[in-house]
């Protein structure tokens, strides 16, 4: 059974989805790319399934930008 870690920090989602986004548009991406791309890589996490499950797809993110 998954349990999460006994310390965490839960960050609302649309933070996450910001942040993202911010560091996309800061590499050089359109920021209407980059806005999307922050929003698929965010739901990504937030479904689950086989990629988000062994990679999380915002850890991507540095591959992306």
């Amino acid at each position: 059974m998954n349990r999460p870690p006994e310390k965490f920090k839960r960050i609302p989602v649309e933070q996450l989805q910001a942040f993202a986004a911010a560091c996309l548009k800061a590499a050089g991406m359109r920021a209407e790319h980059a806005d999307q791309l922050a929003e698929l890589l965010t739901h990504g996490d937030l479904r689950g399934g086989a990629l988000a499950r062994h990679a999380r797809a915002l850890r991507l993110l540095p591959v992306a930008a």
